[in-house]
């Protein structure tokens, strides 16, 4: 954090939270140090923390700011305050009970903390880390603090991430490694690991691939579906190629999840709870740490993506801040309640999904509504609609007889999302798309979008000109849509992974 210079108070508002950054990393368990400025000495600030069971704002605690002003601006004086906000501020504290199972897990998921600060009626303003810098730079180039402020601010809640696992410790422990390979894979020399780390208590195994040669190398994160964990078929065939065209890249089982058929590996499938998108969040974004920390990684070029369950699992990380330039997720779930609603019809091709979201979420939405909300990437769209330092892409077919189109419809919609719509001939359309089976459309609200006319972008820089975007093709399967051409390169279910290429290199990134 940089040193404190003034930061006048904002046209509309009597002050501003200027430490810490809104959107950053911050343990559960540690006291948060603020500090910020009122307009005029004495003024009594109060802390709200929003409730993240009920969703309603509770009062804290207050501060009362100096009577000696700030040395750049006259009109503002300073203010600090330490908070320890209690845990359910951090996650829902829910434990269910469903068909005599105690379900606990998903109270230790990752955790978002959302904070406002208040002076006489008015809410402070908040800044990202992007927002301080535009301001360091206004002011820099001769701008007033006022004009700096007004033109910089981002924001009037202060959000923070417990990426730990809120009430967990943060993981001192690293990645250990316990069997290594080499050999010439897609035409490249590459070495692949599978070892385990730590989180909350459970090992999680995974896989490391990497170019042989010394060298830096951008790190690629891969979310992957399902819940069966990772094989040495698939899984490694997709790390080993992307090791191949300059990648470290790293992939976790999850926890509870196996690895399969690695000579030397055992892990049991049962050795933790399946939770679905939520401890599992809490695994992938602990080895994206442990990845750009590793000897040869470059911590500032990565890219996280996954398909599926691990497309959600994307999403949540990235709305937790994961230190990512771009990211993308092949049919993800997105809201919970609606994917088991749609799934209760009778005779659609999900039909079994309610009762395995129920059994692994402990219960239906109406009696574990927190449980079902935690986990949906659409309860917190707003976060990722607020990064501006990466670029994220949704991919998404038509004919997905496990996850509906509407899932990335209403996603796109919640964070402003550009979207193209590619029919079965591969032409673009402004048309919206429309799945076969009921609910599954995205010509309905809360789905509507309007539908760019022009290509979908290519790899050149720049391309992807919007922060969030979406592609949605006719005629494209749950399974084809992340057909990457390893094992039966086709077309057009080739056409999606072609499309990720082409905006992972824009990026200027590698092929993945």
């Amino acid at each position: 954090m940089r040193s404190s210079l003034a930061l006048v108070v904002l046209a509309g508002s009597t002050g501003c939270i200027w430490s810490p950054n809104s959107l950053t990393t911050h343990e559960s368990t540690a006291s948060i140090s603020l500090s910020g400025y009122t307009q005029g000495a004495s003024k009594t600030v109060d802390f709200l923390a929003k409730n993240a069971e009920t969703g309603a704002l509770t009062w804290l605690s207050s501060a009362v700011s100096t009577t000696t002003p700030n040395p750049w601006d006259s009109t503002l004086f300073p203010w600090t305050k330490s908070l320890t906000p209690a845990s359910t501020y951090w996650a829902p504290q829910v434990t269910y009970t469903y068909n005599s199972v105690q379900y606990t897990a998903h109270r230790y998921g990752p955790g978002r903390l959302e904070l406002r600060a208040e002076m006489e009626g008015d809410t402070l303003y908040t800044y990202t880390e992007a927002a301080q810098d535009c301001w360091y730079d206004r002011f820099a180039d001769g701008d007033t603090p006022t004009q700096a402020g007004v033109a910089c601010a981002d924001g009037q809640s202060l959000v923070l991430f417990d990426n730990s696992g809120v009430g967990s410790p943060a993981e001192t422990t690293g990645w250990v490694q316990d069997t290594i390979a080499s050999g010439t894979v897609y035409g490249a020399s590459v070495q692949w690991a599978v070892g385990h780390y730590s989180v909350q208590g459970h090992t999680v195994h995974g896989l490391v691939c990497r170019p042989t040669a010394a060298g830096t190398y951008p790190v690629q994160i891969i979310n992957h579906g399902g819940y069966g964990g990772l094989d040495n078929i698939v899984a490694l065939a997709t790390c080993q190629r992307a090791a191949a065209r300059g990648w470290l890249v790293a992939m976790s089982a999850y926890r509870g999840e196996p690895m399969s058929g690695f000579p030397g590996v055992t892990v049991p499938g049962n050795a933790a709870e399946i939770e679905v998108c939520m401890g599992e969040v809490v695994d992938a974004l602990r080895l994206t740490e442990l990845a750009r920390g590793m000897t040869g990684a470059d911590p500032d070029r990565v890219l996280m993506w996954g398909h599926s369950h691990g497309g959600c699992i994307t999403e949540r990380a990235v709305e937790q801040g994961a230190p990512v330039v771009a990211a993308a997720s092949f049919a993800a779930p997105t809201d919970f309640v609606a994917w088991h609603a749609y799934c209760g019809v009778s005779g659609v091709p999900c039909a079994g999904t309610p009762t395995d979201l129920q059994n692994g979420l402990g219960g239906p939405p109406g009696s574990a509504p927190a449980a079902y909300a935690w986990r949906s990437p659409s309860t917190f769209a707003a976060d990722l609609a607020g990064r501006r330092d990466l670029k994220f892409l949704a991919l998404q077919g038509t004919d997905d007889p496990i996850v509906y189109p509407s899932q990335a419809c209403a996603f796109a919609k919640l964070t402003g999302a550009t979207g193209w719509h590619v029919n079965a001939a591969g032409a673009v359309v402004t048309t919206a798309p429309a799945g076969p089976w009921t609910n599954g459309s995205c010509n309905t609200t809360p789905t509507t979008l309007t539908w760019s006319a022009g290509a979908v972008p290519g790899s050149t820089a720049g391309a992807w000109s919007a922060a969030q975007n979406l592609v949605v093709y006719d005629g494209i399967d749950h399974g084809e849509i992340v057909q990457s051409g390893i094992f039966a390169p086709t077309f057009p279910a080739l056409r999606p992974w072609l499309d990720f290429e082409n905006f992972v290199v824009s990026q200027g990134l590698p092929l993945p």
